[in-house]
């Protein structure tokens, strides 16, 4: 009798052991009609027309409620639907996202999003089968490539003194400036930027001004991003630290400003080392 038991409790451990490493596993897809979870409404919601307008910079991308005129916009609509119909000026677009640039300068752009869900009545009879959202965005001029002597020359709206703190000194106020201008070279002009009051790797204090032609290689009216690893910590520039990251005016308060930069440790080149700004205009 006990031989018997233990035949049958080797049997099952085999049967157990082996189907663990051979059996599928049951498969977990709500979208497969072969899973154990399969949903027949999932995915299939209401219509939503919502929809997001941002600009890239670097490896991110930024909502806004204005643009240059020459920025390249991407306009995307936040839920999925069977069908997208997008109306921007004279324009029409039939997909998900989609960029737009060379807007008409100094207006209000309006952008409606129509969207249609069909498929809701299969799970929600009562469930909305259409939507339609309109936002406006306003569109600088192209002035960055002005002088200040020409009609259309304009100053990004960035541009300016700030004061606030950053997170790793809270109590400490600090004042920073980003300011663009446009210098004569010779016969033509060149853009030039400078910032201020950025505290220096290894030590709290305020530096003086840093001017150069790149420190934001790509910026739009609200943000930017800021590389000054092209002069920072060279020996042709060694009081400028090396710095990456990006500015930008928060939605709808183009009054506050946020950053978040990385710099390098001017004693120790490997070290690089994270900055968070928050603050407000004060000219």
């Amino acid at each position: 009798m006990k031989l018997v038991i233990k035949m049958l409790l080797l049997l099952i451990a085999t049967q157990y052991w082996g189907c663990r490493k051979e059996c599928p596993k049951p498969c977990q897809d709500p979208t497969n009609p072969d899973c154990e979870n399969y949903d027949p409404c999932f995915g299939k919601v209401a219509a939503n027309a919502d929809f997001t307008m941002e600009v890239k910079l670097g490896e991110r991308k930024f909502e806004a409620d204005t643009f240059g005129s020459t920025n390249t916009v991407i306009f995307t609509a936040k839920k999925w639907a069977e069908s997208y119909h997008w109306i921007i000026g004279g324009n029409e677009y039939k997909t998900q996202s989609f960029t737009n640039r060379d807007f008409p300068q100094y207006v209000n752009i309006q952008v409606t999003l129509i969207v249609k869900n069909t498929t809701i009545l299969s799970c929600n009879p009562y469930g909305k089968t259409n939507d339609t959202i309109t936002k406006t965005f306003y569109a600088t001029g192209n002035g960055f490539r002005d002088t200040p002597y020409q009609k259309n020359y304009i100053t990004p709206l960035w541009h300016g003194s700030y004061e606030g703190y950053f997170k790793d000194n809270p109590t400490v106020k600090r004042k920073i400036e980003l300011l663009e201008y446009i210098k004569p070279d010779g016969a033509n002009w060149q853009q030039r930027f400078i910032l201020r009051g950025f505290p220096y790797p290894n030590t709290s204090s305020e530096q003086g001004a840093w001017t150069a032609s790149s420190f934001f290689p790509q910026y739009s009216e609200t943000a930017l991003y800021l590389n000054t690893v092209l002069y920072g910590g060279g020996p042709g520039f060694p009081s400028i630290p090396a710095m990456q990251g990006y500015i930008w005016l928060t939605r709808y308060n183009h009054d506050e400003i946020n950053m978040e930069y990385k710099f390098q440790d001017t004693l120790d080149k490997s070290k690089w080392y994270l900055h968070e700004f928050k603050g407000i205009r004060i000219k």
